[in-house]
């Protein structure tokens, strides 16, 4: 599980899921004083180029900027005469604006960022990277548009409406990245640290059965088994492919995630038979 999660805080998404959240409560006007966005994460491997990085940080320290002066607009509210609380109000649906603003464009900063990121991650296929950037690029055409309808809107109301909306659009969107990715990342899982240790220990065996026929020995036996596991280790590389063309092509949803966790489980079994099959290998040559 620590893999995964490392797995995933490079590829940067435990960072707006986080900052989703607090954006929300921030717009409506519901935060303190004291409480912060989350730090970005540490530049590592395939993380944004220094430019990218440093328009991204210039976006949050802006986004602190408009929240600090929304909250205190907000505070001379509570003290503010008749007279002076419209215009006081009005202030505060303009800051709001700014602040909505501004956290989308942090949003799709970051979402620049993730695409580069799943570029350069070399533990993600080809064909489903391109369906997380085409998911990316969806996402950021869907925060352009409650762009619009932020600088289209007139009253307190319609903001809240469009910040209920931004934090709907994050929850669903980064759930779905999510759930792909771990599935990716267990994949991957399986393929590099099972699988791939299964069809290089046939390759040692094979190389064993090759010397002792040399030798003389029959081994006939040997290779029919070595043939089975083979044949093993095949169908759970097919049944890696069909999973990863599962990720890519269908929603994720519960009932997904659950099919094809079984169906991981199923690949499990398989090399389990393989590593059965080696062991009866290695018997029989013991005896011969």
């Amino acid at each position: 599980m620590k893999k995964i999660l490392l797995f995933l805080m490079v590829l940067g998404l435990l960072l707006p899921i986080l900052l989703f959240a607090q954006i929300t409560q921030e717009s409506q006007g519901n935060t303190s004083p004291s409480e912060e966005l989350n730090a970005p994460p540490t530049p590592t491997q395939g993380s944004p180029t220094s430019l990218q990085r440093l328009r991204f940080n210039d976006l949050l320290n802006q986004f602190r900027d408009i929240k600090k002066q929304l909250q205190d607009t907000q505070g001379k509210l509570k003290s503010a005469s008749k007279e002076k609380r419209a215009q006081i109000q009005q202030t505060i649906i303009e800051k709001r604006k700014e602040h909505l603003l501004k956290a989308i464009e942090v949003l799709i900063a970051h979402s620049e960022n993730l695409k580069e990121r799943v570029s350069k991650n070399k533990t993600i296929y080809s064909d489903l990277e391109q369906s997380i950037i085409s998911e990316i690029d969806n996402d950021i055409t869907k925060l352009n548009e409650l762009k619009n309808q932020v600088n289209n809107a007139k009253t307190a109301e319609e903001l809240s409406q469009i910040a209920q909306q931004i934090k709907t659009h994050r929850k669903d969107i980064y759930n779905l990245k999510i759930r792909k990715l771990l599935l990716i990342a267990n994949i991957v899982h399986f393929e590099k640290a099972i699988v791939n240790n299964a069809e290089n220990r046939a390759k040692r065996i094979s190389e064993k059965i090759a010397t002792l026929k040399n030798s003389g020995k029959d081994v006939t036996s040997l290779e029919n088994l070595l043939n089975q596991a083979q044949e093993k280790i095949q169908q759970a590389k097919n049944a890696l492919n069909e999973l990863r063309n599962e990720v890519n092509s269908e929603e994720i949803t519960d009932i997904k995630t659950e099919e094809i966790r079984k169906k991981l489980n199923d690949v499990k079994e398989i090399i389990k038979a393989v590593y059965d099959l080696f062991r009866q290998i290695a018997t029989s040559g013991n005896t011969l």
